[in-house]
This record gives structure tokens, sequence and C-alpha cells, in this order.
């Protein structure tokens, strides 16, 4: 019978940067057949996966963080928001969000999903969502709680070529350090 925890050997193959796809699902079967549940590892498979281009990759990255859980773990979609491409982080955000209940979301997604808008190409499309998680980050009241938050929508409005919004954030941040 296979241990659960992966040997000393498979571990260095995890964290080598150069594995291929091929080599990157081998050690995706491997966790998975002998019911491993590190997180951390899936993690790295997540960001080794976002690193390709190919869409066979993407959605294996979506494979470990959406069917194996009825409400994906924090840590795992939080990790898919930040690996992946601007608009696709954008995208699966979205869709989780219209989905789902934002009050399992932390100050961490809101962070990802605000910097990918950032990094998207200056663009109506991505000045237009990042408004709009903007606008849930005030609802579910990040805004006033999180230092992060605020400083990331301000990069989000600065790097948008929004100056007046990113003033008005930076005004309305309850601490600003320097």
């Amino acid at each position: 019978m296979s241990s659960v925890f992966p040997g000393p050997r498979f571990l260095s193959f995890l964290h080598q940067n150069s594995k291929t796809l091929f080599q990157a699902k081998q050690i995706h079967a491997h966790l998975v057949t002998n019911g491993c549940q590190d997180n951390s590892l899936f993690g790295k498979l997540i960001g080794h996966y976002c690193s390709k281009p190919s869409t066979e990759s993407s959605k294996l990255a979506h494979l470990l963080v959406f069917p194996r859980f009825g409400h994906p773990d924090k840590f795992l979609f939080n990790t898919l928001l930040k690996c992946s491409k601007p608009e696709d982080s954008i995208r699966i955000f979205a869709s989780w969000a219209s989905q789902s209940s934002l009050l399992y979301l932390n100050e961490r997604t809101f962070v990802f999903v605000l910097g990918a808008c950032a990094r998207w190409s200056a663009s109506s499309s991505a000045l237009r969502a990042g408004r709009i998680v903007h606008g849930m980050v005030k609802k579910l009241g990040f805004l006033y709680e999180s230092e992060l938050i605020g400083t990331t929508l301000l990069h989000f409005y600065a790097k948008n070529g929004d100056l007046r919004y990113a003033r008005k954030v930076f005004d309305e941040m309850p601490e600003r350090t320097s």
C-alpha cells in the first residue's frame, strides 16, 4: 500500500521549475490517487499549470480547485487568482461571485482580483471590472478593515489612469503610511 505522503524524490520533482506538463500531470495523478490533502502541494501545481500557456494546463489548474470541494478551499482559490493571467483571474472571480456567497471570500481574494484588474492592459473592461470589485469590497466592509485592499485599490485606479478615484481612495483610507 502506498503512502499518502509522497516520498522525497517525488517532492523534489514538484519543487523543480523546469517541469514539463507531462511531469506535472504525473505529479497531479500521484497526489490524487494517494489521497494527498496537502494544499501547499496543490498550490504549487496550480502555480505551475498557470505558468503554461496551454488551455489544457489552465483546465488542470481549475480541476485542482473546483470539483474537489463544495466550496473551494480559500488558499487554492486565491492561488488560482494570483497565478492566472489577469483576464482569467477576473473571469474566474466573476463566475464564482455570481454563483456563490461573497461571504466566503476573504481579503486576499479581493487583493488578487484587484491586482489582476491593475495588471490587465489598461482598458475600459479592466476599469469597469475593478470598479465592480471596489463596490463589493465596500459593501462587504473590507475597505475600512484592510490597509492592503486600500493600497491595492489605489494602485488599480492609478494604473488605469483614474487619478481622481485613486486620490479619493487615498483620502478615504483610515490609516495611511508612507
